[in-house]
């Protein structure tokens, strides 16, 4: 081979690695969706971990003053049959009685 053409190789290659790297890194680096959980019905402890299995944040609205571990969630924001929502950034936002 001439050396134009081991340069020519060298090149292309280092080309495709460097290609190959980024798009991985890519993948891994970029926040996934999420499908929104039905929250319903749950306890409030439930919803939390629930909500945090799935990498999304917990709000959680209350009537009471009381400590709201065993109250049930009556509605949720975003609605659970409502898209996705982005991993790590997204809060859902629930009340409960």
């Amino acid at each position: 081979m001439n050396n134009d053409l081991k340069r020519l190789i060298i090149i292309t290659s280092t080309i495709l690695i460097i290609y190959f790297c980024f798009s991985v890194y890519l993948h891994i680096a970029t926040p996934k969706d999420v499908q929104i959980p039905n929250l319903i019905g749950l306890t409030t402890q439930e919803a939390e971990i629930t909500v945090k299995s799935l990498g999304l944040k917990l709000h959680i609205e209350s009537d009471s003053n009381n400590n709201f571990k065993d109250e049930i969630v009556v509605s949720q924001e975003p609605m659970y049959m409502e898209n996705y929502l982005i991993k790590g950034n997204s809060i859902l936002t629930v009340k409960c009685k």
